[in-house]
């Protein structure tokens, strides 16, 4: 009898897995004929990067003691290097790692609910809308959305062995391997640093009887959060993405917070309007729009939710969403990182618990008295089935919008029409295809919507030089520069339209500027 469940066991596992693969690779299919993003991420990740050319010391070195863009994830741009020596600069192996890796933590996602639910149905829909949502396009039909895929894969491989810790009664080595994937998890991306939440979150899930034991297992896992936790400030702080800025005080960042909640979980839902750029919400005055205030109703709303299922014992339910807000409540701009109001990509790893409650859901029909139980049940298979053929299409459909950086920033201003980064990024296209004239018509737009944008600003000097129109081209090199002092490209720039007109001791001195600043 035990052959025969360990048996069926395997053989549900393996279809399974096959399910799995084949959902992931038919929604994602479009992304395999999509293009490199040429001028967001992808250049400095990928094409221009010298360090992912040869898997070397010095190499791997340097790619462990760097910052890239702002960010610390050393083994996201080791598997760069794994690919570029399989593929080089073919967009199209690199897009195939993507969605294997991505159909391989939807299969670990089904692992772990397979061992705390016991449930194959359970376990099966909720990884298979993970694999097919398209809140995740983001991360997978754009190479460098890679590191939310490869530290999920860590993640959840880790969550498995702390399962296996559990089972085995405490088992040394699943506690180590358990912390040796966290800290590969955080070396691919510093949202790892959440684990030792989700941890806690399970033994609550497994009814563990919280002692003192429990408490003192997760001193490791924080203070590498911690270690972390500060890595990545610090590399935040190197681009000048960590903005601690008086344009929002406190309240305003808990509205914020709130905003962006509410949307994540509407695009879990309803997948409409998704962008690769949220702006923040801003009236004519630069301040928070007085609409944004009702956000605080949905956060008033889901704390009371929370309370319910604690108070009542509604341990799949508190743990969903305990799980969602842990691992996504760095990212939500109460500490201020980036441009944006939120990204489509941070909720990589945190749609898992949301997309559990509909798992979970198939489960509560089954305590209804038989009748009952026939009829819901048969309506909430009508509605798992148009959903899944609603979310599929719309993933489909968006891998396209990531076909290459002109689908891409047409999408963003199509969304909004007031995002400069899209007219910026999408003017640099135009510039590197020839097409000055479009290029300076976005170039304008993006600097009429934030004069201070020094790198749209510097870009038009460029094409303007390219135009031989030097005074207008002079112009925008200085006022960059009065904006970033810091721009060696800018003097560099500067000084070729210097010698260009004939001023050659000043384009000299612009020249010397540049190298010294680099």
């Amino acid at each position: 009898q035990n052959k025969n469940q360990r048996g069926n066991k395997v053989g549900s596992l393996i279809i399974s897995l096959i399910l799995i693969f084949i959902a992931s690779l038919l929604v994602y299919y479009p992304a395999l004929k999509n293009e490199f993003i040429r001028n967001w991420d992808d250049p400095s990740y990928i094409i221009e990067n010298p360090y992912i050319r040869e898997f070397s010391f010095s190499n791997l070195k340097t790619l462990f003691s760097t910052y890239f863009l702002g960010n610390y994830h050393p083994l996201t741009l080791v598997s760069f290097a794994f690919d570029f020596s399989l593929y080089e600069l073919r967009p199209f192996g690199y897009h195939l790692a993507n969605i294997i890796i991505h159909a391989l933590n939807s299969f670990l996602l089904y692992i772990i609910l397979r061992k705390i639910f016991k449930s194959v149905k359970i376990s099966l829909i909720t990884s298979l809308l993970f694999a097919i949502h398209p809140i995740h396009v983001e991360s997978v039909a754009w190479v460098s959305g890679r590191k939310d895929m490869l530290f999920c894969f860590f993640y959840f491989a880790g969550i498995i062995s702390y399962l296996y810790y559990l089972r085995d009664n405490n088992h040394l080595k699943y506690y180590i391997l358990c912390i040796v994937l966290f800290v590969l998890s955080c070396l691919s991306k510093a949202m790892a640093v959440s684990f030792p939440l989700v941890l806690i979150l399970l033994d609550y899930l497994t009814q563990r009887t919280m002692t003192k034991k429990i408490f003192l297992d997760k001193i490791p896992f924080f203070i590498i959060s911690l270690i972390i936790g500060i890595i990545a400030i610090f590399a935040q702080q190197s681009s000048g993405s960590l903005k601690v800025t008086t344009d929002y005080n406190f309240y305003d960042r808990i509205v914020l917070a709130s905003m962006g909640s509410f949307i994540y979980l509407k695009n879990m839902f309803i997948p409409f309007h998704q962008s690769a750029f949220y702006n923040y919400p801003q009236d004519e005055n630069g301040l928070l729009p007085s609409y944004t205030q009702y956000y605080l109703i949905f956060a008033v709303f889901i704390l009371s939710v929370l309370v319910y299922s604690w108070k009542k014992k509604h341990r799949s339910l508190f743990f969903c969403l305990s799980f969602f807000f842990a691992t996504i409540f760095f990212v939500l701009q109460i500490l201020p990182v980036g441009d944006a109001l939120l990204a489509d990509r941070y909720a990589y790893i945190p749609s898992a618990g949301i997309l559990l409650i509909i798992g979970v859901g198939f489960k509560r029909f089954k305590r209804l008295q038989a009748d009952s139980q026939r009829l819901f049940q048969m309506i909430f298979f009508v509605f798992l089935v148009v959903f899944t053929v609603f979310l599929s299409y719309q993933t489909w459909n968006r891998c396209k919008v990531w076909k290459d950086s002109f689908t891409l920033f047409n999408d963003v201003i199509k969304k909004d029409p007031k995002t400069a980064f899209a007219y910026n990024n999408r003017a640099v296209e135009y510039y590197f295809a020839g097409d000055f004239k479009n290029a300076i018509s976005d170039f304008d737009k993006a600097i009429q919507i934030n004069p201070k944008f020094t790198l749209a600003i510097h870009y038009r000097g460029m094409t303007y030089s390219k135009l031989r129109r030097f005074d207008l081209a002079l112009s925008d090199m200085n006022r960059a520069l009065e904006l970033r002092p810091d721009l060696h490209d800018a003097y560099f720039n500067r000084g070729v339209i210097y010698f260009l007109t004939g001023n050659k001791e000043q384009a000299k001195a612009d020249f010397e500027k540049s190298l010294s600043l680099k």
